[in-house]
């Protein structure tokens, strides 16, 4: 069995830069961004330029579509203080503390998050696309440029479920060879299951922005930070393999264990296509 194409789009890919201040961009600042992105990606078409809204097109940078045709990448920087933002301050509260039960690796971020009410939130326009790993890229790199430019409190990653601290996000540079392409894009959730004894769930959040399934693991006697760090290594392998990977295939596990992988429906929200591990003799199913 294989997964088929969703008939509705995935969401955007979107970051927020949280702030204890409103988020605006001045017009020195948007000069300056705009330079900078133009010397990296060539020509840049601005579709909208105010202190609250900024939306550009990398002219140079088109993205392959689903339907056989391509669009250059559009981006979309808008200020919580845009009047089309204000409606949107009880489900911004509810998706950031969703966020926060799911953000293992930054000790501080609870206390960051809720004294930094406002935000820039950063969106690409770039759903039925089908070049993820290209979109993945672009985007990593502008939120990066933007950092410079626009420093904030912390970053949250809504369709991921996860907070990042700026220094941590600028520290990963893109290019370099530590360089982790998936940061705050993808998060490795946990969740303790109810009436199975020393069950645990592991899954990640995010891979369906690009329209690639995620990962899932329903297993008992692994250790969970090291489970997560190999979630994190198969999430970017799948972001340029997708297509290779077939129902019944294997994969290294860990402890040079052989895991296999099939396409089922994950076991927790949101409903989504995912790769569900099964882990050997951990294997929580027995499968």
């Amino acid at each position: 069995m294989t997964s088929g194409p969703s008939d509705a789009l995935p969401p955007v890919c979107a970051a927020e830069l949280l702030s204890g201040r409103p988020v605006l961009l001045s017009e020195r600042t948007r000069e300056t961004f705009l330079a900078k992105l133009g010397s990296v990606f060539g020509r840049i078409k601005v579709l909208q330029s105010e202190e609250s809204a900024l939306r550009l097109a990398l002219e140079e940078h088109p993205l392959a579509r689903e339907d056989g045709g391509s669009a250059p990448a559009v981006f979309m920087f808008l200020s919580s203080a845009a009047k089309e933002c204000a409606a949107d301050s009880l489900s911004s509260m509810q998706s950031l503390e969703t966020s926060l039960s799911q953000t293992w690796d930054w000790a501080e971020a609870r206390e960051v998050a809720m004294n930094s009410p406002h935000c820039l939130r950063v969106m690409d326009h770039a759903a039925g696309t089908v070049e993820a790993a290209k979109r993945i890229s672009l985007f990593q790199r502008i939120l990066h440029m933007l950092l410079l430019e626009a420093p904030c409190a912390a970053l949250h990653f809504p369709e991921s479920q996860r907070l990042v601290s700026p220094d941590d996000f600028l520290a990963n540079v893109p290019e370099t060879q530590s360089y982790y392409p998936l940061l705050g894009l993808v998060n490795v959730r946990l969740f303790t299951i109810q009436g199975s004894r020393y069950a645990m769930l592991m899954d990640t959040l995010g891979m369906r922005v690009f329209g690639l399934p995620d990962l899932q693991c329903y297993c008992r006697g692994l250790d969970p930070y090291n489970l997560s760090s190999w979630l994190y290594s198969v999430a970017l392998y799948v972001t340029g393999n997708s297509a290779a990977i077939r129902d019944g295939d294997t994969i290294g596990g860990l402890d040079n264990a052989n895991w296999s992988l099939r396409y089922e429906e994950s076991l927790v929200p949101p409903d989504r296509p995912v790769i569900a591990v099964h882990a050997g003799e951990h294997d929580a199913l027995g499968k």
